[in-house]
């Protein structure tokens, strides 16, 4: 029997949909290997294509675009129930890291891995060039997650903690 050592790790990845799914599955891609996966798959609308990604267990969260109606109270609710099925998915994955790319989503996700100490992940989505997304501000701010990395380096000085280690593509 396989030590822990020897076992390869776990990561649960976030997937939504557009360009933050091809630049994750890019970044899986990269990772496959090293890591077993799960995934928590954002209902935004259609199930993604896992075309090209490695098997694992699929588990579905809700979107938090569905509750930001302009409403603070639909906000909280949508974070709340996010919240609650992202702790529970936790539970039955068991991953020794999540990831996120580019996507308020990792929010829920990242608050409900803090507290039992999960390695939290955020890349930053390569259309931002410039500045920063909101969810990275976030992220950086609030300190949820134990790296955040960008893609292009004029962005490292943005976010405190970014790095800059290459783009996914």
């Amino acid at each position: 029997m396989q030590g822990r050592e020897d076992a390869k790790k776990k990561a649960l990845v976030l997937l939504t949909g557009g360009g933050h799914l091809f630049q994750t599955l890019l970044l899986v891609r990269k990772m496959a290997g090293r890591f077993d996966f799960d995934y928590a798959v954002v209902g935004w609308g259609g199930p993604p294509s896992f075309e090209g990604l490695p098997p694992g267990q699929v588990y579905k969260v809700v979107s938090l675009s569905n509750f930001s109606r302009n409403s603070r109270l639909g906000d909280l609710y949508g974070l709340c129930l996010a919240f609650a099925q992202c702790v529970r998915i936790l539970a039955r994955s068991r991953p020794d890291l999540v990831l996120g790319v580019g996507t308020n989503n990792v929010l829920p996700l990242f608050l409900a891995a803090w507290p039992f100490r999960i390695k939290r992940v955020f890349v930053e989505s390569i259309t931002r060039v410039e500045t920063p997304s909101r969810t990275a501000r976030i992220v950086a701010r609030l300190g949820v997650a134990n790296r955040l990395y960008v893609q292009w380096p004029g962005l490292v000085g943005k976010l405190p903690g970014a790095a800059y280690k290459g783009s996914v593509l």
